[in-house]
């Protein structure tokens, strides 16, 4: 049985947002049977200014499993502000669902618990002056049994750690087969914990490598440089669009740098390099060092742990006092008790070698429990994925709407 301990509080407003939602939303004969908040406010890394990551997760209705076109769960109604989300261009994003409820910035994800294999159109919000599209999240396959049978790290992992703020017996019945009987690789979750820990803990060596890329030497002899007026020259490091510029004249030269992928870097430490903010370095330190705990603390002891402050007390022992007060310093300034004031490229240079030091600490230990764990089973036997997939349907077959 697997388990989670040290839920955080969620804010009200994300009961009363679901609760709105629900009531606005045309569900075209869909059942939403969850709501439940993911993110920093789960891991008590909230602040008074953090947004909400809410996901929702319905099954389709009759008249959809039958259909040749089925429809999901259709936004345009709701009584709610419309939030843009930009890239680092200043473009709305297309795909991004976001509303603004009690002055708080609310992420929406809807998805399908399953579907049986055809494709969901595309929801249109009318109160988007862009009329974006809003796909559920079946057109990559991620509907939540899929990931489950297969063994999705995330999925699993989601499941034990989100906050629910809505859920019909559907999704109470869910939880309850994943967390007492369903077969839970090991190795799978290890994979997930080790995977995103990596991708949030080194990220930084992109940035060390774009830093030396971006000296003057480098760009004279780029076709960057050719492109830059005197002022764009001078002011090149605050310059938005000429970070731009060489970030993409860098990927050309250096396709990956020790392995990490490329997304990461461009998604959090570009936006903080060309932003001159180093909320996003903070995010990732802090998102590396949990999740690394997190598969500890699973493998340890047999169960989910939600709060980032008590897993620090816990594995205190794994770091140096000097990682100790930087990571706690990280949580001040993420929780918006104390803000960090020092530049980008500054604080991603001081943190270089303390991050890969930590981020060594905790995969050793990682590593070391996993092998020895008992909790879990390393990998699944054909007999173990049968009696899933048997677990699942029947499932399944016991929710799916009737009339």
């Amino acid at each position: 049985m697997i388990t989670t301990v040290h839920r955080n509080q969620i804010p009200e407003k994300a009961s009363r947002f679901m609760s709105e939602f629900i009531n606005g939303c045309d569900s075209n004969g869909n059942i939403i049977v969850m709501g439940r908040v993911e993110g920093s406010q789960t891991k008590g890394l909230s602040s008074e200014k953090s947004d909400i990551d809410l996901t929702i997760v319905y099954v389709e209705g009759l008249r959809n499993l039958v259909s040749l076109r089925t429809m999901g769960i259709k936004l345009d109604n709701l009584p709610f502000q419309k939030m843009d989300k930009r890239d680092l261009h200043g473009e709305v994003l297309k795909e991004h669902v976001g509303f603004v409820f009690e002055d708080t910035d609310f992420e929406i994800t809807v998805t399908p618990l399953f579907t049986k294999g055809h494709l969901v159109y595309p929801n249109i919000c009318e109160v988007c002056p862009e009329n974006i599209n809003i796909w559920t999240e079946a057109r990559s396959g991620n509907e939540i049994l899929s990931q489950l049978y297969f063994q999705n790290g995330k999925a699993i992992y989601d499941l034990f750690t989100a906050h629910e703020v809505y859920e019909r017996p559907e999704w109470a019945r869910l939880k309850d087969l994943v967390s007492n009987k369903l077969h839970i690789s090991g190795d799978s979750l290890y994979g997930f914990f080790f995977g995103y820990m990596n991708s949030q803990l080194r990220a930084h060596e992109n940035t060390m490598s774009f830093k030396n890329f971006l000296n003057v030497n480098n760009l004279t002899s780029s076709k960057v440089w050719q492109y830059m007026t005197d002022e764009e020259k001078r002011d090149f490091h605050k310059s938005v669009v000429n970070v731009q510029r060489a970030f993409t004249e860098f990927k050309k030269t250096n396709p990956v740098v020790k392995g990490r992928r490329w997304i990461d870097f461009e998604k959090r430490e570009l936006k903080a390099v060309e932003e001159n903010k180093i909320d996003p370095v903070v995010k990732q330190v802090l998102e590396g060092t949990y999740i690394g705990m997190c598969g500890l603390y699973l493998f340890e002891n047999g169960a989910f742990h939600c709060d980032y402050s008590t897993l620090l007390d816990e594995f205190s022992h794994l770091f140096t006092e000097d990682q100790l007060k930087l990571l706690r310093k990280c949580v001040l300034h993420k929780t918006g008790q104390e803000r960090i004031i020092v530049p980008v490229m500054k604080f991603i240079e001081e943190l270089r070698e303390p991050r890969i030091e930590i981020f060594k600490r905790i995969h050793n230990a990682l590593e070391s429990t996993h092998k020895k764990q008992t909790v879990l089973p390393a990998k699944l036997t054909p007999k173990m994925q049968d009696e899933n997939a048997q677990l699942l349907q029947d499932y399944l077959m016991d929710i799916t709407p009737k009339e």
